[in-house]
């Protein structure tokens, strides 16, 4: 059973879906257990995430809402972030049964096999992610009191190693980066400081986000994940690129399942009279 946590709002509710059906559409033979963490993620939207049973079996699902009070007087300084992003800080302490799981923003896709990032091996280590390229770009890290050279993780795909972590007391040391720092990508910018030297490298291939895409847009071909952070979403009216088009296509297949039941029930009398008439025909011929 492989273990996933996304931090999401209502607002998200539909990029949710698109993403675990993208996971479970690429992952036929492994079983996942979708931790969900909002605080009003309405019950419809639930409903709607249930429905993706109709063509997978091979997942749960669960919500759960950490103690809000606990983020009270956090920073929020990115206007399309909200504060349920900052949720993944409690994430090790609500759930202490699950030693590794994979946290995942809702607004990227799964484009492959995803079972071989669990394999990684983090031991010793608080998490694994791939290097955030923007921020490399823009010469953040001494901001922060970070070499150059230091590893800086992109948070939106981050592989927890969630038994260290409550080992190691680190949950109150996320809000204590956060609090203790001047910070501008908030939750982010938390983890890399709290986790500082003990983040595993993964390769590129599990978190495509846009300025690594700019960059170089062969890198889509053996994308495992992408990953549309930034202003510019799909479902927003970007520019129909490549990527775009992936994220499309399983926008389409959750699209589907969600309007599945209303065609099942509209065909599903035309059917039976078929069938009983079929029946009748059937017995009249037995006379």
């Amino acid at each position: 059973m492989f273990h996933i946590f996304f931090c999401v709002n209502e607002l998200y509710a539909r990029q949710l879906r698109v993403c675990m059906a993208s996971v479970l559409e690429n992952n036929r033979g492994a079983d996942f257990a979708f931790h969900v963490l909002s605080r009003d993620l309405s019950d419809a939207a639930k409903k709607k995430i249930s429905k993706l049973k109709i063509c997978y079996k091979n997942f749960s699902v669960d919500y759960a809402l950490p103690d809000e009070k606990l983020f009270d007087g956090l920073k929020l300084n990115i206007n399309y972030i909200s504060m349920d992003t900052y949720f993944r800080f409690a994430i090790a302490d609500m759930f202490p049964e699950i030693k590794v799981g994979l946290y995942l923003d809702a607004d990227l896709v799964c484009n492959g096999d995803m079972t071989e990032l669990f394999a990684v091996n983090i031991d010793g280590f608080y998490a694994a992610g791939v290097s955030d390229l923007y921020i490399d770009h823009i010469d953040y890290k001494p901001k922060i009191g970070f070499e150059r050279d230091e590893l800086y993780v992109n948070a939106g795909v981050l592989l927890f190693n969630l038994e260290k972590i409550r080992k190691d007391k680190m949950t109150q040391k996320l809000f204590d980066a956060v609090k203790n720092n001047e910070i501008k990508f908030q939750d982010q910018d938390g983890l890399n400081i709290a986790f500082r030297s003990n983040v595993w490298r993964l390769d590129g291939k599990y978190n495509l986000t846009t300025s690594d895409y700019n960059a170089d847009r062969s890198l889509l071909l053996e994308a495992k994940i992408i990953h549309f952070n930034g202003t510019k979403k799909p479902w927003d009216g970007a520019d129909a690129d490549a990527r775009v088009k992936i994220w499309e296509k399983y926008a389409k297949i959750d699209e589907a399942i969600q309007n599945a039941y209303p065609i099942f029930f509209f065909l599903l009398p035309l059917f039976l009279a078929r069938f009983f008439w079929s029946v009748k025909q059937f017995l009249y011929f037995l006379r």
